[in-house]
């Protein structure tokens, strides 16, 4: 049976705190090389801005498993942390940035009790469906979202876009929605 290093270092009789602290460092201080080598790599080639996507998503992830490991302080910095290096690296009108940047939005609406952030982030997907008016996608993500801020009307709206895309589609279906989606 495979264990994890938490869970061999808990069996030996660590100190759970101190075992979780010490997993926490470890793996901040390995997402912190890779960010590095990150930074170097958009440095080298700064018009290549698939190093900035990795990095904002390296950030993201951490803020994700901060908030799984109840540091909601760390999760909130790992976020803005995020939102930092688009701002200062990313190009803005990206659909990357864009979708990027809606989901960290998201992710601090949750985080911090804020529906202004969710309200923000709708904002942004709104943008992104100008921008890609036949992601199917994008429309779900927007329509389910605009459920969350119970603006029904609007999200039942973009579910009828999504399912008449879908409906188009019908010669492509990698661009359909599967039948979970459904």
């Amino acid at each position: 049976e495979r264990q994890t290093g938490i869970e061999q270092k808990l069996r030996q009789g660590g100190d759970p705190g101190a075992v979780m602290a010490a997993e926490t460092a470890q793996w901040r201080s390995e997402t912190a090389q890779v960010r590095d080598l990150l930074v170097t790599a958009h440095n080298a080639m700064p018009i290549d801005a698939a190093p900035v996507y990795w990095q904002v998503r390296l950030l993201f992830e951490d803020a994700l498993i901060f908030r799984q490991m109840r540091q909601p302080d760390a999760a909130e910095q790992a976020a803005f942390d995020a939102l930092a290096v688009m701002d200062q690296s990313a190009p803005p009108d990206a659909l990357t940035s864009m979708r990027l940047r809606a989901r960290v939005f998201e992710f601090l609406a949750d985080l911090l009790d804020a529906p202004d952030w969710r309200h923000d982030a709708a904002a942004i997907w709104s943008r992104v469906i100008q921008r890609s008016p036949y992601s199917l996608r994008d429309h779900l993500h927007l329509g389910d979202l605009y459920w969350q801020l119970d603006d029904h009307n609007l999200a039942r709206t973009l579910y009828e876009q999504c399912l008449t895309l879908h409906e188009q589609a019908y010669l492509d279906p990698a661009t359909q929605l599967d039948e979970k989606t459904l």
